[in-house]
């Protein structure tokens, strides 16, 4: 602001200087802008001839040149040894727009003579360095400037006229190297539109001679910059008018144009890596302001969605989602916190419910407006569920008290329900679920899930043994349940002999058995035994026991305290081609 003060003052001097008169007509200004060349020309050939009368032999140093004027003088300076620093003698500086004259006063002969100055150092701008030196206890605003293989130091009285003077420096000589930089592109540009133009427009024809190597590399220079140090300047420059654009449009909350202009920055990081420094923090400086901005309590929807949609082009979406979602829990906080009990439970229920779910409907709306993706919706529905959990808190704290009657406890849980519906499940919202087991009196007990079982506490259930014949080969006779045993499976019981009684002579005498004895005999109390009867040869379906064995083998089961063996397709060895032999029945007396 000082530096812009200055400038002020400067403009305001400016009519003085050039000789205008402040109330000339806009005519008059006019015309004056239109001879303002001629008028600088003349001013600065004045200041030339001030400045040789002035300064004794400055006409070798600088002479008149077109162009060529005074830009500052500075007088108290002192120029020191460069051995033992000590003051030498004091100095004029003059600064022109291409060099910096030193000039010296001449002592006085005798008392009759005056002071005049005269020219001791000149130095162009493009061959000299100054150079800032710390201030320490013996040295006090000094400075150095080197030229070749010379150093020499100077001092000026007070820290302002140091770091006015090296303001100059610097402001010179970034104006002279963009005044030399723009005259050298024009003159590559020149020569090259003289060997690279219309073929049409010369005069030679088709029979252009070859551009030289020398202005071939000229033109490419021009064109990719004249050299890397002239390309590091030109980069540094637009970086810091980039930064400062950047800084003012923060400054001033223009967040349309200080996202575009950090989306114009990343882009270009590849070709100036120097930006990254100065673009981070800046980055990091507008997504702060654009986070506070969000988080007031007194936006609306259509800010809140402007701002959100910023963040999320400058990669800050996860921090958007959490400033908003806490600005609405604040928000509905302090609506919360403006309802007045008047003594009805159930009209406070009512606006509380009101309040809360009027809130989560609204958020969601926004929520969904400003976050496209599907995949962030569940950082709200966490949100949603806290604040239904709250208003349960609140609730219970309200309904369930030692004096509150059941009837308005149910009116409460009705007016409650009847808000969800209203303002949530309309709207796609339905917490029902989570309102149910958190609207009771102890909702942790409630909600408890089933105790688990041991598996050894569990009952087994009776297992089905199907038997292993096909379908069609199967028996009529029903499956039986039975436990499986605990024991190993026993091999199946021999079958005894039969008695001597019942063995005819024939048999005994080892007689061949006669067709008919195969035939089963008739069924009779003597032969009854617990072994099943084995089936006869003849049986048409030889793996199919007879109904006689079956009713036998049901009632022996029924009778008996002992497990029933298992089916006779089941028993080892009753596979096709492992059964034992049918058992002959011998003859008796009176036997067809």
């Amino acid at each position: 602001m000082l530096e812009f003060k200055d400038s002020l003052a400067e403009w305001k001097g400016m009519p003085s200087l050039l000789h205008i008169d402040d109330s000339a007509s806009v005519a008059e200004r006019r015309r004056n802008v239109r001879s303002s060349i001629a008028d600088l020309r003349v001013l600065y050939a004045g200041q030339m001839q001030t400045l040789h009368s002035q300064i004794e032999g400055s006409n070798k140093f600088v002479p008149t040149t077109p162009g060529r004027h005074v830009i500052t003088e500075m007088d108290g300076i002192y120029a020191l040894n460069s051995a033992t620093y000590k003051v030498d003698h004091s100095v004029r500086f003059v600064l022109l727009d291409d060099a910096a004259l030193v000039a010296k006063k001449r002592r006085r002969r005798n008392n009759a003579e005056s002071e005049k100055l005269i020219a001791e150092r000149c130095w162009p701008l493009s061959e000299m360095l100054v150079l800032d030196t710390k201030d320490t206890a013996s040295m006090i605003n000094v400075f150095k400037i080197r030229h070749n293989k010379e150093t020499h130091v100077y001092r000026t009285e007070t820290a302002a006229d140091k770091k006015s003077l090296l303001s100059q420096f610097r402001q010179i000589a970034e104006e002279l190297s963009t005044k030399r930089q723009k005259e050298r592109e024009g003159e590559h540009q020149r020569r090259k539109s003289l060997w690279v133009g219309d073929r049409h427009s010369l005069v030679l024809g088709n029979d252009v001679p070859p551009m030289p190597d020398f202005l071939a590399h000229l033109a490419d220079k021009a064109d990719m910059g004249s050299s890397a140090k002239e390309k590091a300047e030109r980069d540094a420059r637009w970086v810091g008018d980039f930064t400062d654009e950047l800084t003012v449009a923060i400054a001033l909350r223009q967040w349309d144009q200080a996202v575009k202009l950090v989306e114009e920055g990343e882009g270009k990081l590849s070709i100036i890596p120097s930006l990254s420094v100065k673009l981070t923090p800046l980055k990091s400086t507008l997504t702060a302001a654009l986070l506070q901005s969000l988080s007031s309590a007194a936006n609306r929807k259509s800010i809140v969605v402007h701002l959100i949609t910023l963040l999320l082009r400058l990669n800050a979406g996860a921090a958007a989602r959490s400033t908003f979602l806490s600005a609405r829990t604040e928000v509905m906080r302090k609506c919360i916190r403006m309802i007045t009990f008047e003594g009805s439970i159930g009209t406070y229920i009512a606006d509380l419910a009101i309040v809360v779910f009027t809130g989560i409907k609204h958020t969601a709306d926004w929520f969904l407006a400003s976050f496209k993706e599907n995949e962030v919706a569940s950082s709200f529905i966490e949100w949603a569920k806290q604040q239904i959990e709250i208003f349960a808190e609140m609730f219970r704290k309200q309904v369930f008290g030692p004096d509150v009657d059941a009837r308005t406890v149910d009116e409460a849980i009705k007016v409650t329900h009847a808000q969800s519906k209203k303002l949530l499940e309309e709207f796609g919202l339905d917490f029902r679920f989570l309102l149910e087991d958190l609207l009771v009196e102890k909702p942790s007990e409630a909600s408890r899930p089933p105790a688990f079982r041991l598996r050894s506490q569990v009952q087994p259930s009776p297992i089905r043994t199907p038997a292993s014949t096909p379908i069609r080969s199967r028996s009529p006779a029903p499956n039986i349940a039975v436990p499986i045993p605990t024991r190993a499976r026993s091999p199946p019981p021999s079958v005894p002999p039969l008695p001597t009684s019942l063995m005819s002579p024939t048999s005994t005498t080892g007689g061949q058995l006669s067709p008919a004895s195969t035939s089963p005999a008739p069924s009779s109390p003597r032969v009854r035994s617990p072994i099943p009867r084995v089936p006869s040869a003849t049986s048409t379906r030889p793996g199919t026991p007879s109904s006689e064995s079956i009713k036998g083998s049901s009632r022996t089961i029924r009778g008996s305290p002992a497990p029933p063996p298992p089916r006779s397709r089941d028993r080892p060895g009753s596979a096709a081609g492992n059964r034992p032999p049918p058992v002959a029945i011998p003859r008796r007396d009176g036997m067809f």
